[in-house]
């Protein structure tokens, strides 16, 4: 019997993601010797780099709206791996698939992954003492329940005894109010580093009350659903070498999506856009989302890199998939606050970093052509990125009139075979994509 220890965080879905609670939770299950993997209910670009501070492991996530059932089961189990528990924090809101870019750093629905992964819910429930006890209505399928912001340790007791007795359900704990630690770390975006004193609060938060026995016991309390895959584990076939762009400006990649790519094969080999160089004999180059904006001058005297960068297309006729910050970068010019400076010369647009940008939104897209990536007429499902505006600029360099947008909304761009992308795509929700990542590595071009 597939276990797979796991649990389900029902939290209120107008704080910041992760919440408070969720953050103690973790720094003391690590305290507690368990190595816990963390997972988003949404495929969010937007950062949370506390997770992988408290855990040692980076944050996955899972979405709804992108995923079918069976592919969040899949994409849970590679997750889970080597954890030994994971934990799935969302809110009990109803989920809404078209979702406000305003709701972008809140949780996540979490009905829907608790429903695919058969998640033992617990009901993150605030109560400061025992005189103010007042118990919500509880989600749906509550199975136990986590106090938060107590502010007086011994009325703990009092306040778990009159649970168990009023709604038969097991208390956890109680993560304490510290209002002080609260309100710094609201202050502070979620990709922040932690200072060790303040990790060492949030396990000190929740640790005299966690009942670990409790929490193990739920947690193991579930068979996993049928994800109908081999084992996760199992070592990738048929090699290919990928190099992807990491560096102080560039690296915005979902973890799940680098791994999808390792599991069908891919040796992946990291450069830097700012000081390195194009590794060498890869069949794919990779350069996810960043901030270009911060280095132009750099990234324009790195001449090696984008000479490598365009001798990849158009010389050896290889392939180049770039989102967000990293397609922008590869257009013919990048204008910042009116001062136009060069882009990579790929792609057929000039880009203009926005005054005021949006956060990412949900958005799906047609494409109207044929490419290396998907044939025309396939939808794609994904984040938009929503900082820059792209004009059409026909490019430097052009074999052909291979080149354009590729979709109505003229958010995904070709040349050759270069695609580029305004939209952050979850590889592991898009099966069919990945293949052709890891598809024919002969050189062909796109039919428009």
């Amino acid at each position: 019997m597939i276990v797979r220890p796991r649990l389900g965080l029902a939290v209120s879905g107008s704080g910041p993601e992760p919440s408070f609670a969720a953050m103690a939770l973790l720094a003391g299950l690590t305290r507690q010797d368990f190595k816990t993997q963390y997972f988003r209910c949404r495929a969010c670009p937007t950062g949370a780099e506390v997770i992988s501070q408290l855990t040692g492991l980076p944050v996955r996530h899972l979405d709804s709206w992108l995923m079918p059932p069976e592919v969040s089961r899949r994409s849970f189990a590679k997750g889970t791996c080597y954890a030994d528990l994971a934990i799935v924090e969302g809110t009990v809101s109803t989920p809404r698939p078209w979702i406000s870019h305003n709701d972008l750093t809140r949780p996540g629905a979490l009905g829907p992954i608790a429903e695919a992964l058969d998640l033992p819910k617990v009901a993150v429930v605030p109560c400061s003492s025992f005189d103010s006890l007042h118990l919500p209505c509880l989600p749906k399928g509550t199975e136990a329940i986590l106090i938060d912001r107590l502010e007086r340790p011994e009325d703990f007791r009092a306040i778990a005894d009159f649970i168990r007795m009023s709604v038969r359900k097991p208390v956890l704990g109680a993560v304490a109010a510290v209002p002080e630690l609260r309100a710094k770390l609201d202050r502070e975006p979620r990709d922040r580093v932690l200072s060790p004193e303040d990790i060492q609060a949030l396990g000190r938060a929740i640790l005299p009350t966690l009942d670990v026995t409790t929490l193990q016991n739920l947690a193991d309390s579930r068979k996993f659903p049928e994800c109908g895959c081999e084992s996760p584990c199992d070592p990738p076939r048929n090699r290919f070498r990928v190099a992807f762009a990491r560096d102080e400006i560039f690296g915005g990649y979902f973890p799940d999506t680098l791994e999808t790519l390792e599991s069908f094969g891919a040796e992946l080999l990291p450069f830097s856009p700012l000081r390195g160089e194009l590794p060498e004999d890869v069949e794919l180059v990779m350069i996810g989302c960043g901030h270009p904006e911060r280095a132009l001058p750099e990234l324009a005297r790195n001449h090696c890199l984008m000479m490598g960068l365009i001798s990849h297309v158009f010389s050896r006729r290889k392939r180049i998939y770039a989102e967000g910050g990293g397609a922008v970068y590869l257009g013919q010019s990048i204008i910042v606050d009116g001062e136009v400076h060069p882009g990579v010369g790929i792609l057929p647009f000039s880009a203009e970093l926005l005054p005021n940008p949006r956060l990412p939104y949900p958005v799906e897209r047609s494409l109207l052509h044929d490419t290396w990536l998907a044939p025309r007429g396939t939808k794609v499902r994904g984040y938009h990125c929503a900082r820059w505006a792209l004009t059409p600029k026909r490019p430097a360099e052009s074999l052909g009139d291979d080149f354009g947008p590729l979709n109505a909304d003229r958010d995904v761009w070709s040349h050759q075979l270069a695609v580029g992308s305004l939209i952050h795509l979850h590889l592991a929700s898009l099966p069919k994509v990945v293949e052709a990542f890891a598809g024919p590595r002969q050189a062909f071009l796109p039919s428009h």
